[in-house]
């Protein structure tokens, strides 16, 4: 009976307005973004060289007054000076030209632009799913048929959870292609290489929007609304930190906020970019103390937990809800 529901709920989905026109958008966002970032990854051109030209001019200029103070420093007895003059051999042309990006710098900037933007537009779009069939009335004509109610709520959680997985996956992967083939056509194809992990990134950006799927789906059957969970879900996030903003962090807020652990599923790690293997201070301008960097396992386990709970949350009163009426 579970797989029957599912399937209807799957063919729910697909038939859904609401999906297809948030697919359309993500198609097109993700082809957006991987053409608009070709232009990094062009080969230098005369206007290149030109600006480089002009800025190096100005720099120069700028240089020599510079120079010219040290001299004077330099002549007075500053020792310091005369090592700035020594030292210094002046700007170059080279060094105001633009860099031209390799494809694995490109792909990754498009691809971690793309799973952060895919956060909101899943969220919002599992929100709306979800909640518009309780402000329609589609869960009691549903429950009519189907009185097995833990079996709906569950298909629709999991439903919901493929959608944002879906989603997530068109726009990352029209991406990736736009990058691919828009590099060739500037680079050719011989010029693409791949560097790092790039599937990693794929898994735990992936993982990331399944996770907000399931986060926003148990919270629409939760407070019975679109909107509702949705709100609730920005007041935990974004709540605490203008709670706090006044008075600084200290470990205790930052160690039960979920940023950190979100952060670790995104990235990697918590503070971005931290060597775990290191035992050294770790300095992040954004948090005053940091008892331990989080891992992604310890990050996935936070919110696998939290999940958990408000799965039961969301039985519980899925099923004690009169919803009939």
């Amino acid at each position: 009976m579970m797989i029957n529901i599912i399937r209807s709920e799957l063919l729910r989905l697909v038939s859904s307005r609401v999906f297809v026109g948030f697919a359309v958008i993500t198609a097109a966002l993700g082809c957006l973004t991987g053409i608009s970032a070709s232009h990094v990854s062009a080969e230098l051109n005369q206007s290149d060289w030109e600006l480089a030209h002009e800025t190096h001019e100005v720099e120069l200029e700028n240089w020599r007054s510079q120079m010219l103070n040290h001299e004077e420093a330099c002549d007075a007895g500053e020792r310091w000076a005369c090592e700035m003059l020594q030292e210094n051999s002046g700007p170059v042309v080279e060094d105001y030209l633009r860099t031209v990006v390799p494809f694995s710098d490109q792909v990754q900037a498009t691809t971690l632009g793309l799973a952060i933007f895919m956060l909101g537009v899943v969220s919002v779009f599992v929100s709306l799913y979800i909640g518009s069939q309780f402000s329609s009335g589609g869960i009691s004509t549903q429950l009519t048929f189907t009185p097995a109610r833990q079996q709906v709520l569950w298909s629709k959680v999991l439903v919901g959870t493929l959608a944002a997985g879906a989603l997530s996956l068109l726009g990352l992967g029209l991406g990736v292609m736009m990058d691919m083939l828009s590099y060739m056509w500037l680079q050719g194809v011989t010029a693409i290489g791949i560097n790092g992990s790039p599937g990693l990134q794929f898994v735990r950006y992936l993982t990331a929007a399944m996770l907000a799927g399931a986060l926003c789906a148990l919270l629409a059957v939760i407070f019975s609304s679109s909107w509702k969970g949705l709100i609730a879900c920005a007041l935990v996030l974004y709540g605490p930190l203008i709670l706090f903003a006044p008075f600084g962090y200290s470990l205790l807020p930052d160690a039960i906020l979920p940023h950190r652990y979100i952060s670790a599923v995104i990235f990697g790690s918590y503070p971005i970019g931290a060597d775990l293997s290191d035992s050294a201070e770790i300095d992040d301008p954004f948090m005053v103390i940091h008892d331990s960097a989080t891992t992604y396992w310890g990050g996935l386990t936070y919110c696998l937990l939290v999940l958990g709970l408000l799965a039961l949350l969301a039985s519980w009163l899925f099923q004690r809800r009169d919803m009939l009426k």
